[in-house]
């Protein structure tokens, strides 16, 4: 029998011990854990799953993920991950969707919120800026973060209510990058890939803000086809909407049972956080011009 050996990291408020190396965490000696991340056999199928999807298999409390050609993942009452490879998957590509996926369902499990936007320190407030892929919202996150605000979270915001309040818990001190943007930014190049075939890189940040932290903002970008970047406050029934739609795998949430509490903490997050709408030409030379109109917003 094969002795294992974990190290312990927290990331979103949590404990985690895991048996793969997660550098992208930050470490920290304790015993104690509230989530546990090990190599194993995972089910082949749920017994009466909620859903059947394409890549996935779901009911409450339990969540099988399949991803062609890297690994399996089997997810379990929002306190144990454990990851079966599909072939010989390197770590970088097993990381992408544990961070990602995995660790979504996760979130869901113990009754959070994942909400798909990165999130940055300005003001002593978080703001998370979101988008759908392509919108830029890596790119203004990083041009903020070279600013000298201090990043929260990438590309996956937990949320959670704490003392009535709508709080983000810190997540990773990295930003995902295309290369475009490394080279539009002036970013060292020398990173490393998240997967092998795609040009996209892991950009570790030293400026990072790891405390859980009230929610002010929430920036949706979307692009256009003219010139000039406009923005825009949003209230009422279409502010529930957007936040809503912007729920980092919120088909998962129905499929775990936690609908109820998505509800709950959308609707806090409605009444309580400022939403704006930011459109920006799709040239990619906006970007400082994107990072000055969010901080102006917010002055």
């Amino acid at each position: 029998m094969v002795n294992k050996s974990y190290t312990y990291y927290k990331v979103y408020g949590l404990v985690v011990k895991s048996e793969i190396e997660l550098k992208e965490l930050e470490k920290i000696n304790l015993t104690e854990f509230d989530v546990l991340i090990e190599k194993g056999k995972v089910p082949r199928k749920l017994t009466n799953p909620e859903k059947v999807g394409v890549r996935y298999q779901a009911k409450k409390n339990e969540f099988l993920l399949f991803v062609d050609n890297i690994c399996k993942f089997y997810i379990l009452n929002g306190s144990k991950i454990i990851i079966e490879d599909v072939g010989n998957p390197s770590l970088s590509e097993i990381k992408l969707f544990l961070l990602g996926s995995a660790f979504g369902a996760l979130i869901f499990q113990r009754g959070k919120i994942p909400f798909h936007g990165s999130t940055v320190l300005i003001n002593n407030k978080a703001i998370i800026i979101s988008g759908v892929s392509g919108a830029g919202k890596s790119t203004a996150t990083a041009e903020l973060v070279l600013q000298g605000y201090p990043i929260i979270a990438d590309d996956v915001s937990l949320i959670d209510i704490v003392d009535n309040k709508v709080c983000v818990f810190p997540g990773f001190a990295r930003i995902k990058l295309w290369a475009d943007t490394i080279k539009l930014l002036k970013i060292s190049d020398n990173l490393e890939k998240i997967r092998p075939q795609l040009e996209k890189y892991s950009f570790p940040v030293d400026n990072y803000h790891n405390k859980e932290t009230e929610i002010s903002t929430v920036v949706i970008i979307k692009t256009k086809n003219t010139e000039g970047v406009i923005i825009k406050e949003l209230k009422g029934v279409e502010k529930f909407k957007i936040l809503n739609n912007n729920i980092y795998r919120k088909q998962f949430a129905k499929s775990l049972k936690v609908e109820q509490e998505q509800f709950k903490i959308v609707s806090q997050m409605s009444a309580k956080v400022k939403l704006y709408v930011l459109e920006r030409p799709n040239s990619s030379n906006s970007v400082k011009e994107v990072a000055n109109t969010i901080l102006d917003v917010l002055k």
